[in-house]
């Protein structure tokens, strides 16, 4: 059970001497019960999620298939956790995520130099782990998700034929916004 108001209120009166820990004035406090223990929760709206991982940025889509509405989002890894959190009380949740290392057959990319070929291996090791940290918190929020082999690229004037979608996408959207889109 969370902690109330007023047990905040009471921690900060014990605390505060010279020599206490100061707690934040602001705190949020969250009620886990309901008001009466008959309330059921209302049923939750589904939300699909289609997430491209990568180091730097997340290619992330979402799309409501009641309204069929179809948005696109460039998220770091944190900003990505912290969205999860955010639609996940909002909505019932189901989660794709590309997963590049279920395809069994490697593409080596023939680059002039063994460095750029190292490099490039290392990015692509570094995508997957963010894939798979990604499930694994979504596992751990218990969170619907699953991992799905890529389904190719596709082309920004192709892409918005397919969805209608109007304005600027990047490739890491559109891979995600496939996993998602029509479903």
């Amino acid at each position: 059970m969370g902690w109330t108001q007023k047990d905040l209120d009471n921690a900060r009166n014990r605390l505060s001497g010279n020599n206490a820990i100061k707690l934040p004035q602001q705190i949020r406090v969250v009620e886990t019960l309901p008001s009466k223990m008959n309330d059921q929760p209302a049923e939750r709206e589904s939300l699909y999620v289609g997430i491209d991982p990568d180091i730097h940025f997340s290619g992330v889509a979402t799309w409501n298939r009641k309204v069929k509405n179809l948005k696109l989002y460039n998220l770091s890894f944190f900003d990505l956790t912290e969205f999860l959190s955010y639609l996940e009380k909002n909505f019932r949740l189901r989660v794709t995520i590309e997963a590049g290392w279920m395809i069994k057959k490697t593409n080596w990319h023939r680059e002039s130099t063994l460095s750029k070929n190292e490099h490039i291996s290392s990015s692509i090791g570094a995508n997957h782990q963010v894939g798979k940290l990604l499930g694994a918190y979504c596992e751990r929020n218990n969170i619907s998700y699953l991992f799905t082999k890529p389904r190719g690229k596709m082309d920004s004037s192709t892409f918005k034929n397919y969805t209608k979608y109007i304005g600027r996408t990047n490739q890491e959207q559109r891979d995600a916004g496939m996993l998602v889109y029509g479903l």
